[in-house]
């Protein structure tokens, strides 16, 4: 994935520029705002609904002794699910594996298997290091 702010229908834009940073946006009343965060790893368009699998990632702005930033970004391996409706503008989530199955089959969608690219890789153990060596640490 990469490329910028592309429309994914309806409403919604998946913001890829950044392969390390990707999140889907909902555009209303001339404003964006976030409503899948960081880390899209997987999507699929079935029908009028947006599949989408995140690896929950949180940023932090990690201040050295000098008191300079630095953003460090834990990417875990723990999975949420959304099902949006494109014509609706309705989002549902964040969904556990087996309520997204659920959920497909109750809306008479295939049962579609969002895939987790091998080049995503959890950074929690490095995460551990990285925060102990912040004098504060401020979510982004």
């Amino acid at each position: 994935m990469n490329g910028g702010d592309r429309s994914v229908g309806g409403n919604y834009y998946l913001s890829d520029r950044d392969d390390s940073h990707v999140y889907l946006s909902k555009k209303s009343s001339g404003q964006f705002s976030i409503v899948v965060d960081q880390q899209i790893v997987d999507f699929k368009i079935v029908k009028n609904y947006l599949l989408v699998r995140r690896k929950v990632a949180e940023s932090f702005d990690c201040y050295d002794k000098k008191n300079v930033a630095s953003i460090i970004t834990h990417y875990s391996n723990e999975d949420e699910y959304w099902v949006i409706d494109l014509e609706k503008d309705k989002e549902t989530g964040p969904l556990k594996e087996e309520s997204y199955f659920r959920l497909l089959k109750d809306l008479e969608l295939p049962l579609v298997k969002l895939r987790v690219p091998s080049s995503f890789i959890p950074n929690s153990e490095a995460f551990k290091k990285w925060r102990v060596e912040c004098k504060k640490l401020v979510r982004a």
